[in-house]
């Protein structure tokens, strides 16, 4: 499985950012305090659907944002698929996951 294209959208530093992977091997290059853990953070939330640094959702939101946005275009074999994850603290905590586009929950994945 490969990750074909990334959007981040409100997520941690990042207030947004398309990506596209063309190759096998990506290197994530720049200066301390520029966001490159948080796009691996980001790549893990869509994989894992969980972070591996924060158990709040709330606290992966951009500062002065209501809400962060995922989208990861995946490849597997010769079948591309998209798994969307947005999540929203006002005016109530909420967290969406779409896979093709259709609302799923997370035990169906």
């Amino acid at each position: 499985m490969f990750l074909k294209h990334l959007t981040i959208q409100n997520f941690r530093n990042h207030e947004e950012l398309n990506l596209d992977f063309d190759s096998r091997l990506i290197f994530f290059v720049g200066d301390n305090g520029e966001g490159k853990t948080n796009l691996l953070e980001a790549i893990c939330i869509l994989s894992w659907l969980k972070s591996f640094r924060e158990s709040e959702d709330s606290n992966l939101i951009r500062w002065g944002s209501e809400n962060y946005f995922l989208r990861g275009k995946i490849k597997n074999n010769l079948k591309e698929s998209v798994l969307e994850i947005g999540f929203t603290s006002k005016p109530s905590v909420k967290r969406k996951l779409k896979f093709n586009q259709e609302e799923i929950k997370k035990e169906q994945i």
